[in-house]
């Protein structure tokens, strides 16, 4: 056999080997690269949310609405003082919210004429915004010899100041006028009557009552409590004051 034959073949089978060779080392490597490839990650298991049935429910808190107390104010003299006591029990045992202007000696043209009143009336109306605004004057008038006619024009200018300030929170009051209880009124009560009769205006007459004075001008302690009950009696008609 020819040399040079020999050497091809042996040659050709060496390259043949060294190629088989690459190529099943190229496959082995692929073959890594395609299992890495398809290694996945570790996940985490996650555990669904369970609920617990003693978990208590939420409920909607409801808002409930609390009407207004009826407020009343009573602006006067000593008489208001008379009253003060027996128509603040009255007035809580009924829940209403009361409050008192009141001077001893308080003439009528003070609460319009003198800053220091009108401003402490202006005061009481704007905060306390009463319903009912209860007037007891006239007695210190009637014993400064004014006359009828100027008593009441006093009051006059007394209610259309009330209603003047109650413009500010929008709720006119109703006024509730009480006369006097004492016997020598020149007439006052029946002069009232005359004068308000046309007017929108509650006026309580006190000449028909039979009330103990204790000192020939103020009701005594049993008479003030009769007459805190029949104001309030009057001033709210559907509240039985007792």
């Amino acid at each position: 056999m020819n040399i040079k034959i020999i050497n091809f073949v042996l040659i050709s089978s060496f390259v043949f080997f060294m190629i088989s060779c690459a190529q099943k080392s190229s496959n082995t490597k692929s073959d890594m690269k395609t299992k890495e490839t398809f290694i996945s990650p570790k996940t985490e298991k996650i555990k669904p949310k369970i609920e617990s049935k003693s978990q208590k429910t939420v409920k909607p808190r409801t808002v409930s609405y609390r009407p207004k107390k009826l407020s009343i104010l009573f602006v006067g003299d000593s008489m208001i003082e008379a009253i003060k006591k027996p128509s603040q029990e009255i007035c809580i045992q009924k829940g209403f919210e009361c409050a008192y202007a009141f001077k001893r000696g308080l003439r009528t043209e003070k609460w319009v004429e003198d800053e220091l009143y009108k401003g402490n009336l202006m005061f009481f109306l704007l905060t306390k915004k009463p319903d009912i605004v209860v007037i007891s004057t006239g007695t210190n008038d009637i014993y400064n010899k004014e006359s009828n006619e100027k008593i009441y024009i006093e009051l006059i200018h007394l209610i259309n100041f009330i209603k003047e300030v109650s413009r500010h929170y929008n709720k006119p009051p109703k006024i509730v006028l009480v006369a006097p209880p004492i016997p020598n009124d020149n007439n006052l009560n029946e002069y009232l009557v005359k004068k308000f009769s046309s007017k929108n205006i509650e006026l309580i007459l006190s000449k028909y009552y039979d009330f103990s004075l204790w000192d020939g001008v103020h009701p005594d302690r049993k008479s003030s409590k009769t007459w805190a009950q029949i104001i309030l009696r009057k001033a709210v008609p559907t509240v039985d004051a007792k």
